[in-house]
């Protein structure tokens, strides 16, 4: 599994493994499959994600990590950096890319490149 680093009020792995998007599935009700097939990425949804994700490396003597405080610290030190949604957004599905559990839809490509596409043949043989 590749690793995928995010920086926040210190550096973290973004590691997304069978138990952090089965996590993720629990405390939001949502499949993480539909969510990634119909592109639902969504404050609520991206949030959640890296919590899921952080939740077991966060070692906070004062506090425990939620999601309200994952959104804190996404406002804090990411936003507050200059970074945006989008970015994050990029960086949460390349880090679920790299768990290797979801397989990136690729299109069927022909040789040169090219989609293949199936075309209706209207020709008809007229001959004898």
């Amino acid at each position: 599994m590749q690793e995928t680093k995010i920086t926040l009020d210190k550096t973290y792995d973004l590691r997304f493994d069978f138990n952090t998007l089965a996590l993720y599935e629990e405390i939001t009700g949502k499949s993480i499959l539909i969510t990634i097939q119909t592109g639902d990425l969504g404050f609520f949804t991206v949030r959640n994600l890296i919590w899921a994700a952080l939740v077991e490396q966060f070692n906070d003597n004062d506090r425990e990590l939620s999601p309200k405080t994952t959104g804190d610290l996404i406002q804090d030190h990411w936003v507050q950096g200059g970074k945006t949604f989008k970015d994050l957004t990029i960086l949460v599905l390349s880090a679920i890319r790299a768990s290797g559990l979801i397989a990136k839809k690729t299109e069927e490509k022909n040789p040169a490149g090219k989609s293949k596409r199936k075309s209706k043949n209207t020709s008809k043989d007229t001959s004898d």
